[in-house]
Protein backbone atom coordinates (compact mmCIF):
# COMPACT_ATOMS: atom_id res chain seq x y z
CA UNK A 1 0.00 0.00 0.00
CA UNK A 2 1.43 3.51 -1.10
CA UNK A 3 0.22 5.76 1.63
CA UNK A 4 0.37 9.56 1.40
CA UNK A 5 0.59 12.34 4.53
CA UNK A 6 3.70 13.31 6.69
CA UNK A 7 5.22 10.92 9.56
CA UNK A 8 4.86 12.32 13.05
CA UNK A 9 8.77 13.20 13.04
CA UNK A 10 8.45 15.30 10.08
CA UNK A 11 6.18 17.16 11.56
CA UNK A 12 8.32 17.47 14.51
CA UNK A 13 10.87 18.79 12.93
CA UNK A 14 8.49 21.57 10.82
CA UNK A 15 6.95 22.76 14.31
CA UNK A 16 10.97 23.02 15.66
CA UNK A 17 12.61 24.91 12.71
CA UNK A 18 9.14 27.16 12.56
CA UNK A 19 9.87 27.92 16.12
CA UNK A 20 13.60 28.45 15.94
CA UNK A 21 12.96 30.50 13.05
CA UNK A 22 10.25 32.67 15.04
CA UNK A 23 12.89 33.29 18.05
CA UNK A 24 15.02 34.75 15.34
CA UNK A 25 12.59 37.11 13.94
CA UNK A 26 10.76 38.19 17.25
CA UNK A 27 13.84 40.14 18.89
CA UNK A 28 14.68 41.20 15.65
CA UNK A 29 11.72 43.19 15.37
CA UNK A 30 12.09 44.37 19.20
CA UNK A 31 15.66 46.01 18.25
CA UNK A 32 14.06 47.52 14.85
CA UNK A 33 11.54 49.59 16.65
CA UNK A 34 14.49 50.71 19.27
CA UNK A 35 16.37 51.90 15.79
CA UNK A 36 13.43 53.41 14.02
CA UNK A 37 12.82 55.35 17.62
CA UNK A 38 16.58 56.88 17.41
CA UNK A 39 16.67 57.23 13.65
CA UNK A 40 13.47 59.96 14.16
CA UNK A 41 15.19 61.29 16.72
CA UNK A 42 18.16 61.42 14.69
CA UNK A 43 16.32 62.93 11.59
CA UNK A 44 14.87 66.17 13.77
CA UNK A 45 18.30 67.04 15.17
CA UNK A 46 19.61 66.84 12.04
CA UNK A 47 16.42 69.07 10.66
CA UNK A 48 16.99 71.69 13.81
CA UNK A 49 20.73 71.87 12.64
CA UNK A 50 19.41 72.67 8.93
CA UNK A 51 17.01 74.97 9.90
CA UNK A 52 20.01 77.04 11.98
CA UNK A 53 22.11 77.19 8.60
CA UNK A 54 18.74 78.59 7.31
CA UNK A 55 18.46 80.89 9.23
CA UNK A 56 21.82 82.43 9.64
CA UNK A 57 22.23 82.05 5.33
CA UNK A 58 18.58 83.66 4.85
CA UNK A 59 19.08 86.30 7.97
CA UNK A 60 15.50 84.88 8.76
CA UNK A 61 14.50 83.46 11.54
CA UNK A 62 12.94 79.81 11.32
CA UNK A 63 10.76 78.05 14.14
CA UNK A 64 9.43 74.35 14.87
CA UNK A 65 6.07 74.31 15.56
CA UNK A 66 5.56 70.39 17.75
CA UNK A 67 2.50 68.68 18.04
CA UNK A 68 2.86 65.57 20.16
CA UNK A 69 -0.75 64.69 20.09
CA UNK A 70 -0.33 64.31 15.97
CA UNK A 71 2.92 63.80 16.27
CA UNK A 72 4.35 66.12 13.82
CA UNK A 73 6.25 69.50 13.56
CA UNK A 74 6.19 71.96 11.11
CA UNK A 75 8.66 74.48 9.96
CA UNK A 76 7.49 77.82 9.79
CA UNK A 77 8.94 81.91 8.32
CA UNK A 78 8.14 84.96 9.87
CA UNK A 79 6.30 86.31 7.64
CA UNK A 80 4.62 90.46 7.31
CA UNK A 81 3.16 89.70 10.51
CA UNK A 82 2.98 86.49 11.75
CA UNK A 83 4.88 82.97 11.64
CA UNK A 84 3.28 80.88 8.50
CA UNK A 85 4.21 77.29 7.07
CA UNK A 86 6.94 77.04 4.84
CA UNK A 87 5.74 76.52 1.61
CA UNK A 88 7.49 74.55 -1.42
CA UNK A 89 10.73 73.22 0.65
CA UNK A 90 11.34 69.67 0.20
CA UNK A 91 13.63 69.27 3.42
CA UNK A 92 11.33 71.74 5.41
CA UNK A 93 8.34 70.40 4.72
CA UNK A 94 5.60 69.51 7.33
CA UNK A 95 6.64 65.77 9.09
CA UNK A 96 4.71 62.98 10.88
CA UNK A 97 6.98 60.92 13.27
CA UNK A 98 6.74 57.71 12.08
CA UNK A 99 4.39 54.82 13.80
CA UNK A 100 4.61 53.05 16.40
CA UNK A 101 7.51 56.60 17.22
CA UNK A 102 5.91 59.68 19.43
CA UNK A 103 7.31 62.51 20.60
CA UNK A 104 6.91 64.33 23.89
CA UNK A 105 8.22 68.08 24.79
CA UNK A 106 10.25 67.95 28.03
CA UNK A 107 11.26 71.54 27.93
CA UNK A 108 10.51 74.31 25.61
CA UNK A 109 11.42 78.04 27.05
CA UNK A 110 10.41 81.37 25.85
CA UNK A 111 11.12 81.92 22.46
CA UNK A 112 14.30 84.63 21.83
CA UNK A 113 12.62 86.06 18.43
CA UNK A 114 9.56 88.22 18.74
CA UNK A 115 6.60 86.98 16.70
CA UNK A 116 4.98 89.93 15.06
CA UNK A 117 7.32 92.34 12.63
CA UNK A 118 6.04 96.07 13.37
CA UNK A 119 4.95 97.36 10.13
CA UNK A 120 6.42 100.12 7.63
CA UNK A 121 3.90 101.18 6.25
CA UNK A 122 0.78 101.66 5.50
CA UNK A 123 0.00 98.52 3.22
CA UNK A 124 1.95 96.42 5.70
CA UNK A 125 -0.89 97.96 8.46
CA UNK A 126 -3.63 97.02 6.20
CA UNK A 127 -1.80 93.17 5.58
CA UNK A 128 -1.73 92.93 9.55
CA UNK A 129 -5.57 93.84 10.13
CA UNK A 130 -6.12 91.33 7.52
CA UNK A 131 -4.41 88.81 8.97
CA UNK A 132 -5.89 89.15 12.24
CA UNK A 133 -8.84 88.23 11.00
CA UNK A 134 -7.68 85.05 9.68
CA UNK A 135 -6.81 82.87 12.94
CA UNK A 136 -2.78 81.81 12.60
CA UNK A 137 -2.57 78.46 15.13
CA UNK A 138 1.03 79.45 15.45
CA UNK A 139 0.78 82.44 16.97
CA UNK A 140 0.64 81.49 20.70
CA UNK A 141 1.75 78.58 20.20
CA UNK A 142 4.97 77.44 22.23
CA UNK A 143 7.81 77.07 19.30
CA UNK A 144 11.23 76.28 19.16
CA UNK A 145 13.20 79.18 17.04
CA UNK A 146 16.25 79.50 15.36
CA UNK A 147 17.38 83.29 15.34
CA UNK A 148 19.21 85.02 12.21
CA UNK A 149 22.56 84.36 14.36
CA UNK A 150 21.63 80.94 14.73
CA UNK A 151 20.44 80.93 18.32
CA UNK A 152 17.98 78.27 19.63
CA UNK A 153 15.14 78.55 22.28
CA UNK A 154 15.78 75.89 24.91
CA UNK A 155 14.30 72.71 24.44
CA UNK A 156 14.11 69.07 25.31
CA UNK A 157 12.06 66.30 23.40
CA UNK A 158 11.66 62.96 23.61
CA UNK A 159 11.42 59.70 20.93
CA UNK A 160 10.01 56.97 22.52
CA UNK A 161 8.88 53.77 22.08
CA UNK A 162 8.12 51.34 24.88
CA UNK A 163 11.67 51.12 26.59
CA UNK A 164 13.24 53.01 23.89
CA UNK A 165 13.90 56.66 24.77
CA UNK A 166 16.53 59.05 22.40
CA UNK A 167 16.37 62.74 23.86
CA UNK A 168 16.74 65.77 21.15
CA UNK A 169 18.21 69.21 23.18
CA UNK A 170 21.01 71.31 22.05
CA UNK A 171 24.46 70.22 23.19
CA UNK A 172 26.76 73.06 24.33
CA UNK A 173 28.14 73.87 20.60
CA UNK A 174 24.51 74.41 20.20
CA UNK A 175 23.57 72.09 17.68
CA UNK A 176 20.56 69.94 18.25
CA UNK A 177 22.07 66.40 19.53
CA UNK A 178 20.59 63.11 20.08
CA UNK A 179 21.11 61.42 23.74
CA UNK A 180 19.95 58.03 24.20
CA UNK A 181 17.83 58.52 27.87
CA UNK A 182 19.32 56.11 30.32
CA UNK A 183 17.29 54.76 33.40
CA UNK A 184 19.30 56.51 35.79
CA UNK A 185 17.81 59.76 33.73
CA UNK A 186 14.66 61.56 35.85
CA UNK A 187 11.86 62.38 34.07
Amino acid sequence: MNQRGFTLLELIVVIFLIALSAGFIFPRLSHDEGAAVEQEAEKFAALVNYCKEEAIVGSEPVAIFIDPAEARYIFLRLGKTDWQEIQGDDVLRPRTVQKPVSVKVLKLEKNVVSRTVPPADKSSQKTQKNAKKKKNPYKNAPLIVVDSLGRLTPFELAFYFEDAEFRVKPGEDGRAQVNKRNDNDQG
